[in-house]
């Protein structure tokens, strides 16, 4: 038995539609959507490439 993704599963479906929900796909990765990339992308830039 190979596993649904839960926002293609049935009952997520149904639950949508029960509270007035549309359920928006998004690509696999989207930094854009991402709030915590802003932090990952200053960690990176601003502190490890100015260390070494």
């Amino acid at each position: 038995m190979a596993l649904q993704s839960y926002h293609k599963a049935i009952v997520v479906q149904e639950a949508a539609k029960r509270l007035n929900l549309e359920l928006i796909p998004l690509p696999a990765y989207s930094p854009d959507f991402m709030p915590v990339e802003a932090l990952w992308r200053w960690l990176r830039e601003d502190l490890t490439y100015h260390y070494c």
